[in-house]
């Protein structure tokens, strides 16, 4: 259709057309006190203008020359491409409902889902997230919902610190306490003190950086090395902690040509036989035993 000069409708609408217009355009639907917004909303349900039409009708008004880009934005995909907005949303309810369960608190899935809208439509920080959903809980005390006593820093501080062990990077749990007080002021973000620890990654591993961009983490990229070594050694895998200087050999090893490079699977299990405690293995002794036999069969002793 080809839209018309808008007709001025009546600014009533009873139950029923509001309800309508909820359904067809959600993504609007906070604005329909905004007589002008509630007027074209009301005309494209009737009129079923398609979105381009919409769109028209909306860049006219003042409205869209006074709102903040983020909340056009976030209307302007509501009829356009509702599917994924949806999907985004339960994203990030699915994302609260994670973080209230961690910490211990209950909170309606229905102001679950309004609060993942806010945070989506205003384009909220982690720390703005969590401070939202973090303050929601608090105010629930009354009614017997208690928030976890771990606070917003500490969970930013176990947040840190499982990043730093995902990248390797030595010593840099020890900078979580001012990170998370960084973190809960919104002057940095979990983003940015990810992008951080990868450009570390980067220097100390340099031979990583296309995994690295393609989101590989260091320790993703090391654990079948960790796994080998663990086994031969007979150690849990998480006892295997490359930040520490006695694996250095082991992720940056210097060949002949004065290259840094990982061990290959071969070269790490010659390295792990040759450490101490390798002795003392069952993979040690099933060595012994299988060089035992083959000297016994060479001498004939048995066949």
């Amino acid at each position: 259709m080809t839209m018309t000069e808008p007709a001025l409708t009546s600014n009533t609408l009873d139950e029923g057309a509001i309800a309508e217009i909820k359904k067809k355009y959600p993504s609007l639907a906070p604005w329909l006190d905004n007589p002008d917004i509630r007027r074209i909303l009301q005309e494209a349900t009737e009129q079923e203008w398609d979105n381009q039409d919409l769109q028209q009708a909306l860049q006219g008004t003042t409205w869209w020359k006074t709102t903040p880009g983020t909340l056009r934005q976030w209307a302007q995909q509501g009829f356009e491409d509702p599917a994924n907005q949806n999907r985004a949303i339960e994203q990030q309810q699915l994302l609260f409902e994670n973080e209230a369960r961690r910490n211990g608190w209950t909170v309606e899935p229905a102001q679950m889902r309004t609060m993942a809208i806010d945070a989506l439509r205003f384009g909220y920080s982690d720390a703005e997230k969590f401070s939202m959903l973090a303050d929601y809980a608090e105010t629930q005390q009354a009614s017997g919902v208690k928030p976890s006593p771990r606070g917003n820093q500490q969970y930013y501080q176990d947040e840190i610190s499982k990043l730093a062990h995902s990248y390797l990077i030595p010593g840099a749990a020890s900078l979580s306490e001012q990170w998370s007080r960084e973190l809960i002021e919104g002057t940095t973000t979990l983003d940015g003190i990810t992008a951080y620890m990868r450009d570390v990654a980067r220097q100390q591993y340099p031979y990583l950086g296309s995994q690295l961009d393609a989101g590989i983490t260091p320790e993703q990229y090391f654990r079948p090395l960790k796994s080998q070594v663990s086994s031969i050694l007979d150690m849990p895998i998480e006892a295997v902690d490359f930040t520490d200087d006695r694996y250095s050999e082991i992720t940056q090893m210097v060949d002949d040509g004065g290259n840094i490079r990982p061990m290959t699977f071969s070269e790490a299990g010659r390295w792990a036989r040759h450490q101490p405690q390798w002795q003392f293995t069952d993979d040690a002794n099933q060595r012994m035993y299988s060089t035992a036999e083959s000297i016994l069969k060479t001498m004939g002793a048995y066949k």
